[in-house]
């Protein structure tokens, strides 16, 4: 990643490994920088998002963990980490509900025997809670760049990301592409 970056300091996939390490390296705060910066330099790196989220939650920063994995969830739909990722920070904000249809969102995607399962039967025990009932509960909340704060059962936010092609190389199941 320094080598890349000496050549170009902007570059969002040397940012995304730079972070990466610097989190594994037990490093939270440099590696938020970096992660932020990876994401300043192009807005749809959802896995940047993602382990930017994900840093942030275990840095008990779940506000804005919550808004950068919505966004990595809006890049990334079908990719059940983001959306399990997703759940915790929901359910470590308070919002049980919305951390029940990220749960079952990543089961559907990655089957009954991962760690969605696990969450969702602890928050829902006795699957007594449908679906489609969380789903009409739910507003949809617009992709977003800026810090918000949760209303509801929503996160409430300022700035709008643009569609952009899925980012489907992620090899982790927590972290994304680069990952052995």
């Amino acid at each position: 990643a320094r080598a890349a970056l000496a050549i170009d300091p902007l570059d969002a996939d040397a940012r995304f490994l730079e972070g990466r390490s610097l989190r594994n390296l037990g490093r939270p705060v440099e590696a938020i920088d970096a992660l932020r910066a990876a994401v300043g330099s192009r807005p749809d790196h959802g896995h940047a998002r993602n382990l930017l989220g994900l840093t942030l939650l275990e840095a008990d920063r779940e506000l804005e963990a919550v808004v950068e994995l919505e966004v990595a969830r809006d890049l990334l739909p079908d990719v059940a980490y983001v959306r399990n990722n997703l759940g915790m920070a929901y359910e470590r904000a308070g919002e049980r509900t919305a951390a029940v249809v990220e749960y079952r969102a990543a089961v559907d995607l990655e089957g009954d025997g991962g760690k969605s399962a696990r969450h969702l039967a602890r928050l829902d025990p006795h699957g007594t809670i449908e679906a489609d009932v969380l789903m009409a509960a739910l507003d949809p909340v617009e992709e977003t760049v800026a810090a918000g704060e949760i209303v509801g059962s929503k996160i409430e936010v300022a700035a709008a990301v643009p569609d952009q092609p899925e980012d489907a190389d992620g090899t982790d199941p927590e972290t994304g592409p680069g990952t052995p």
